[in-house]
């Protein structure tokens, strides 16, 4: 540290440091540290030891010790990859190769120079580094005889053929440097004792090219052979006389991939950067097809029919075309291969073989090879080095593309409405390309239509004739569910009760029993998401992981005793609903909205399983939502409230009426209200509803009533805030400007003090609309105000008045055409959100500028229209600026003019006036 050594305790903490040093910036769950600091046999007490271990190697670290960081389901090592000299030499190693020789020199012995001393003590890692430190001196030789300085590569290069006699490219080099150096015979006896030293240890001959180079020699040829090595991004052809069985041509770029440009370029650049790389994710992603694009004339090896770990690597060798002497070990003659080999070696389907793969991986690496390894598999290798890639579902526009590519059908050119199914099948199977090829094969016997609306029953619809995995989405499943341990596939099946998202401390509580206990749970989640099976939650903040839609229908269809975990996911969304509702109201208002949001479809699925199961449990999840709908106008959450009817909320009874209101349909949702007043008086979000209701219709006395009556109902702040400033409009409205005034000041105060950002804005913007025309300049800062906050914490109930009574006090005080203008934001608002009454308000306001604007015919004709469609007539003060403004636009048009324009709007439907109105308003 700071250039001080500083010494780690030998034994078990010397290996849980180089556990965690060579996983550096990856999580090593406890599992795997206990593994290979106790090795096989680990103590009862292994996992309070390793905890021990790991506070004595923070000590002994000092404040290096920092950067052993908890996360679960393990410990991390947070340090950045130049604090670790292996992942340094590694990284020099690759500029060296792709330098010239005398830079490659420089950082050749740059790299060298972090060693202090064998690593053989690190197992499979060690023995990997140590190949990469041979490879190394071999690369320094070479730079040596690329600048002429033969005689220094010949005397490097004799103690490393000594020490390491069966390295080929150690002999090749020394025997081209000693040749150079003047010493044919010395090159000729190196050649001797390695040619010896193969048959003896290993029955085999040397190399082609070596058998050639001697040849050379012996012909007086002493031209130089070997020039620096290759650089490491160059994928190297195979050598020349070889043809392996498993050499394939790749999948030309363009001939049919979809949708994965980024991806395939990725996959080239990290092959030039590590010689192994993992395609990780879900089955049917897309990772075999993928890995036909990477490279020219693949060595491609399918590890998918295989059963037994031994078969690996004589699966690697029949591919390669390696055939083992006899009495010589398969894994011996491939190494040796593997020494001479470059070119890229393809090993796919991985997941079911991991151990087994991963130490031939290991084997194949340590041999000093140039091959590059591509893997493909639903998890990694765990090998060190590997660099992982993760293929990830396609965008909607890319699945789209592939799914209209895939349709059997000649001349399929969907229209816009087609489209938009297409769209939701895509969606429904997650851009998963391989059930998109599926379903696109069935259009011709299925319509697209008939398709989207069946996809509950996708397994059996998406298959299709042929052999092997692929033929079927359900055998894609089954085939990674049943590489899961008994543990891992009963949680992955209890997970399929979270329709979204879910953290692990949500899941714990849902998923957790005596067969599978919560301390189990963070762990065997690690493991599903190493699996692909559900998605990896990124490395900061609370871990959100999610099942794909496929994969869950997979496991739903699955899950033993399927209602106790649907309770238990309906009880636990309830409770975190509750804890919203109150949250929604103190100063944490947007951080409580957006967990809200995040768990809907949650809250959605509970509801529809409860609906049946248990109407008392439907009503716990609805109500709580019910003031979040209200302000952020979301009637698909409103009409969830339906049902609770019939069990007696009435909560859900006032929730209809709001949403009634909404809609226009005004009479109705008065009734409706009284009615959810009489079930429950005592209720202020009821007492509440009503007054606003009540409002809408003009029925003001009686507004004013049930805004005092829940104003006293009322613990918090917030709460009270609102209801004194529902008062203050109500009053307002009425024409009583001195106790609307009051009960504005009021709202203001309560608000500020509640630090709730709903409370405020609303606050605002009732004090603005009680002062409009008083002190217009005042109201306009208070709009602004009250918008800013509104827009940022997504109240578009606030916003959307806020706007609507902005640009009115702007048509009445300001320059008309830009005030018109602004009204064409207000109108899309109203529309987008379906709030019929709301946007009543604003045409009328409307009618008032284009009268004033001279558009005299536009005015008449949607007054018209409103008188014809709206069932509750204008009141107070807004009555009487349009009867004063329609008295204008009657003289200067005259009579008759006036009531042809009058009868043309009664003509109109509403929502034909509402876009006519846009066509009206210059953008």
């Amino acid at each position: 540290m700071d250039g001080r050594a500083v010494c780690a305790p030998a034994g078990r903490q010397r290996a849980l440091l180089a556990a965690l040093v060579l996983r550096r910036g990856r999580v090593v769950p406890v599992d795997v540290l206990v593994d290979e600091v106790f090795g096989e046999e680990p103590p009862r007490s292994a996992r309070n030891a390793l905890q021990t271990y790991v506070t004595r190697l923070r000590q002994a670290l000092g404040p290096l010790g920092a950067a052993i960081v908890t996360r679960a389901p393990g410990y991390l090592l947070d340090a950045p990859a130049e604090a670790v000299d292996a992942e340094r030499f590694t990284l020099l190693l690759g500029q060296a190769r792709q330098s010239a020789p005398g830079q490659a020199l420089i950082l050749l012995d740059e790299a060298l120079a972090l060693w202090r001393g064998p690593v053989a003590e690190l197992g499979p890692d060690g023995v990997r580094l140590s190949e990469l430190c041979l490879a190394a001196r071999e690369d320094r030789a070479g730079a040596l005889l690329a600048l002429g300085r033969a005689t220094e590569a010949a005397a490097e290069l004799e103690g490393l053929a000594a020490a390491e006699p069966w390295r080929e490219r150690t002999v090749e080099l020394l025997m081209t440097a000693l040749t150079e150096s003047g010493r044919m015979p010395s090159a000729l006896a190196a050649f001797a004792r390695h040619r010896d030293n193969l048959r003896d240890e290993l029955g085999l001959d040397p190399s082609e090219p070596l058998r050639e180079l001697h040849q050379r020699l012996l012909r007086g040829e002493t031209a130089r052979l070997i020039p620096t090595p290759e650089p490491a991004h160059v994928l190297s052809p195979i050598p020349p006389g070889q043809v392996p069985p498993g050499l394939i041509a790749p999948v030309p770029a363009g001939s049919g991939l979809i949708g994965r440009e980024r991806e395939s370029t990725l996959v080239t650049e990290a092959l030039g950067r590590r010689p192994l790389v993992t395609l990780v994710g879900p089955g049917g992603v897309g990772k075999t097809r993928l890995a036909r694009q990477a490279g020219e004339r693949p060595i491609w090896v399918d590890l998918a029919p295989l059963r037994e770990p031994e078969a690996v690597i004589a699966a690697i060798a029949e591919a390669a075309g390696v055939v083992a002497e006899p009495g010589v070990e398969p894994l011996g003659a491939l190494r040796e291969w593997a020494r001479r080999a470059g070119g890229l070696l393809v090993l796919d389907n991985c997941e079911h073989l991991l151990p087994a793969v991963a130490a031939a991986v290991t084997a194949l690496l340590a041999a000093g090879t140039r091959l590059r390894l591509l893997a493909t598999s639903r998890e990694p290798l765990g090998v060190p080095g590997e660099l992982v890639v993760d293929v990830q579902p396609l965008g909607m526009a890319d699945a789209v593309e592939l799914f209209i590519a895939r349709v059997p059908v000649s001349g399929f050119t969907p229209d816009a409405g087609l489209l938009a199914s297409i769209a939701r099948i895509c969606a429904a199977l997650d851009g998963l390309p391989l059930a998109i090829e599926l379903a696109a094969a069935r259009i011709g016997s299925l319509t697209v239509d008939d398709l989207a609306d069946r996809l509950g029953a996708r397994f059996p619809l998406l298959r299709r004739t042929g052999e092997g995995r692929h033929s079927a989405l359900e055998e894609v499943v089954d085939w990674s569910f049943d590489m899961l341990t008994p543990d891992e596939q009963r949680l992955f099946l209890r997970l399929s009760v979270f329709a979204a998202s879910f953290d692990i401390s949500t899941a714990e509580a849902v998923v957790a029993d005596a067969d599978l206990p919560a301390e189990r749970v963070a762990d065997l989640m690690a493991r599903l998401a190493d699996r692909s099976m559900i998605t990896r939650p990124g490395s900061t903040g609370i871990g959100c992981y999610r099942m794909l839609e496929t994969i869950r229908v997979y496991a739903a269809s699955r899950l033993p005793d399927a209602d106790r975990f649907r309770r238990r996911h309906a009880e636990e969304l309830a409770g975190f609903a509750e804890q919203a509702d109150r949250g929604l109201f103190g100063p944490d208002e947007a951080a409580w909205a957006q967990g809200l949001e995040s768990r809907l479809d949650d809250i959605r699925a509970a509801w529809a399983w409860s609906r049946e199961a248990d109407p008392r449990l439907m009503v716990r999840l609805v109500v709580p939502v019910l003031r979040y709908a209200y302000w952020r106008l979301r009637g698909d959450l409103l009409r969830l409230a339906l049902p609770g009817v019939a069990a007696g909320s009435a909560d859900c009874l006032a929730a209809t009426a709001w949403a009634a209101a909404m809609e226009g349909r005004l009479d109705e949702a008065l009734g409706l209200a009284a009615r959810a007043v009489e079930m429950d008086r005592d209720s202020p979000v009821v007492t509440e509803i009503f007054g606003d209701v009540a409002m809408f219709n003009g029925s003001l006395d009686d507004s004013i009533a049930a805004f005092q009556r829940s104003n006293g109902m009322y613990e918090a702040t917030a709460s009270q805030a609102i209801s004194f400033g529902n008062l203050a409009l109500a009053h307002s409205y009425g024409g009583d400007d001195a106790e609307a005034a009051a009960h504005a000041d009021k709202a203001v105060a309560l608000a500020l003090g509640s630090g709730n950002p709903t409370a405020i804005c609303f606050a605002h913007y009732v004090r603005a609309e009680v002062i409009a025309d008083i002190d217009p300049e005042t109201a306009l800062e208070l709009f602004e105000t009250a918008r800013v906050t509104a827009d940022a914490i997504g109240n578009r109930l606030v916003s959307g008045v806020v706007r609507t009574a902005s640009v009115a006090l702007r048509g009445r005080y300001g320059p008309a055409e830009p005030a018109l203008r602004l009204f064409h934001e207000v109108i899309t608002h109203w529309v987008a959100t379906e709030s019929r009454s709301l946007l009543v308000t604003a045409l009328r306001n409307l009618v008032l500028l284009l009268a004033r604007t001279a558009r005299d015919r536009a005015a008449a004709e949607l007054a018209g229209t409103l008188d014809a469609t709206t069932p509750v007539a204008s009141y107070g003060v807004e009555a009487t600026r349009l009867d004063t403004a329609l008295s204008a636009v009657r003289y200067r048009l005259g009579r008759e003019a006036y009531e042809d324009a009058w009868a043309t709007g009664a003509r109109r439907s509403f929502e034909d006036a509402a876009l006519g109105a846009l066509e009206l308003i210059p953008v």
